[in-house]
């Protein structure tokens, strides 16, 4: 509470400015306009359903039976992502709320590449949808209750954290109040529970608060379960305390042991293109020739080449991915102008290099070993579940992705390069991420109703 006391105006102002235009956002962008929006939806729904494992039916289908008025809700929406010249007015948006739920008329829906999560990674917005269904409204207000509800529990979880940062407290919330950051908190997106809980994991073992321990064992086991390549959080144990080798190995083992077998329980449901049902599976988010196993058996068999992919393309897909984390929203190509993007970014590198790094040399080199894990699990991952067997490069390396491990590497690289006057730092950082995210307001009020 001491930093409650002394330094009470970050995080107060943090979380009047992320929570102000969060929910801007979750209403201005239009349903389902967020990156695989419409299965996280359906999942959550099933989930709010009281149905936590998804069902795979002997036709090679993967979702779940819900009432049929949910596909016609998502589906409605569609034309916006497929055809980048149209537009939609509020009036269309709230005459979607028109679409009724019948619990009589169900229908098998398919969400195969939302199904395999874990229902603890939905549960903000089973609380908004469970509340908007107690209290009668229609889908259109369950979908801005599940959205409002995600994008409240991420606040807060951001908003502890920087209580909790020792230092740099100003350069991690920069990373939550990038435009493109708080569109996708805005929104039903799974990976908003796990980015949150990352944050306040890596905020809880630094501040080495005994307290918060058991309960970073906790959260740590419960990200690692959502995705599997933020295992390699686990060496934050030795940041928090260095000495401890055999207790931090126990709750390692443990946390891999947990996320490992959900990890093969899960893959158990996953189907690929070629096998799923034909007349379905071109509206699933799934690619042809992908095959796991085989996948997996050609990284080992040439472990060079995967090497070289992996590092090729990364440098490759660096300013785009770069570009897709500052300002990027809906779901193709549609970003910030370029100069806004630059200054955003520009601003961030000033706010990571104007206070000094506390941490050990020992702490920073954890903390970037954890980072680089990450990077090469995320590779694997992404090539046995994305990509044909061989693929001569690794594509959709979207910046969303890699939030989990941006405040590892502005712990580990973070430093005192050059000093500013510590006033107009937080002049500027106010001043241009308000007016950054009042520009990602127009650009997407011109994409989506101009």
């Amino acid at each position: 509470m001491n930093r409650l006391i002394h330094k009470p105006g970050l995080p107060f102002y943090f979380l009047a400015l992320l929570l102000g235009f969060g929910f801007l956002y979750a209403f201005l962008v239009p349903p389902f306009q967020s990156p695989d929006e419409p299965n996280h939806f359906l999942r959550a729904w099933q989930v709010s359903n009281g149905q936590f494992i998804a069902q795979k039916t002997p036709d090679h289908r993967l979702g779940g039976v819900l009432p049929k008025g949910l596909q016609a809700f998502t589906q409605s929406f569609q034309f916006l992502r497929t055809e980048p010249a149209r537009r939609i007015s509020i009036h269309q948006v709230l005459a979607s709320n028109n679409i009724k739920v019948n619990a009589s008329e169900q229908d098998f829906l398919d969400f195969a590449n939302t199904a395999i999560y874990a229902p603890t990674a939905y549960l903000p917005q089973t609380l908004g949808i469970g509340l908007g269904k107690g209290l009668g409204w229609g889908l259109l207000g369950c979908l801005y209750a599940a959205r409002c509800a995600n994008l409240l529990v991420w606040g807060l979880l951001w908003w502890w954290a920087l209580y909790l940062f020792p230092f740099q407290q100003r350069a991690m919330a920069a990373l939550a109040l990038m435009p493109a950051s708080l569109v996708l908190a805005a929104s039903c997106n799974a990976d908003v529970i796990t980015n949150g809980l990352c944050i306040l994991i890596f905020a809880g073992l630094l501040s080495r608060r005994p307290s918060l321990f058991y309960g970073c064992v906790a959260a740590l086991l419960m990200v690692s379960i959502h995705k599997l390549v933020t295992l390699p959080l686990v060496l934050l144990f030795w940041v928090n305390a260095p000495k401890k080798h055999v207790r931090n190995l126990l709750y390692s083992l443990m946390i891999g042991v947990a996320a490992i077998g959900w990890a093969l329980f899960a893959n158990q449901w996953f189907i690929p293109y070629d096998a799923y049902h034909p007349d379905f599976r071109d509206t699933q988010t799934l690619n042809a020739g992908v095959d796991p196993a085989g996948q997996l058996q050609w990284i080992f068999g040439h472990p060079f080449a995967f090497v070289r992919i992996v590092w090729g393309s990364y440098l490759q897909a660096l300013p785009s991915t770069t570009a897709h984390w500052v300002g990027k929203f809906g779901w193709e190509k549609n970003y910030l102008p370029a100069g806004w993007i630059a200054l955003l970014l520009g601003l961030f590198i000033v706010l990571a290099s104007t206070e000094k790094n506390q941490a050990t040399r020992n702490q920073r080199g954890l903390a970037a070993l954890a980072a680089l894990l990450y990077l090469i699990l995320f590779a694997i991952t992404m090539f046995a579940l994305w990509h044909p067997v061989g693929a001569p490069v690794l594509s959709n390396l979207q910046g969303r992705y890699f939030v989990p491990i941006l405040p590892l590497l502005v712990y580990a690289a973070g430093n005192q390069y050059f000093k500013i006057n510590e006033k107009w730092v937080n002049v500027g950082m106010g001043s241009i991420f308000c007016l950054g995210n009042l520009a990602m307001v127009v650009a997407i009020w011109m994409r989506y109703y101009g």
